[in-house]
């Protein structure tokens, strides 16, 4: 899901991922079932001690009750072309794997979403 720059609208894509964990990486691989030209890989690394997710600073790691784990990272960087402060939290399991994408705008006080991943193992 993300929202849409223009319309302002929720909108939901199909995909499916790949996710590889090797030490500190994480490798991912996204194929987009209506738009294959948008498909991606990538990795992230662990860093400084655990304190950097690829070039996030990670801000909160907590293992919650339900047994999943959830890292909150922030960086600086832009939305729409305006300077924000950029947050991602990060929830998983062996099962479940989520990313959601929060914003706040500089001069702005209250962050909203600007896109979620969510992925279920098959």
């Amino acid at each position: 899901m993300y929202i849409d720059y223009t319309s302002g609208n929720k909108t939901v894509l199909q995909t499916k991922m790949q996710l590889v964990v090797k030490g500190n990486r994480i490798m991912i691989s996204t194929q987009y079932n209506n738009e294959p030209k948008a498909n991606s890989k990538g990795s992230i690394k662990l860093k400084k001690g655990g304190t950097y997710f690829g070039n996030e600073k990670v801000i909160k790691k907590i293992k919650q009750d339900n047994g999943m784990i959830k890292i909150v990272t922030m960086f600086k960087g832009y939305d729409n072309s305006k300077k924000a402060t950029i947050y991602k939290t990060y929830l998983f399991d062996d099962n479940i794997y989520s990313v959601t994408k929060e914003i706040l705008l500089t001069g702005s006080k209250e962050k909203f979403i600007r896109n979620k991943y969510s992925y279920t193992r098959i």
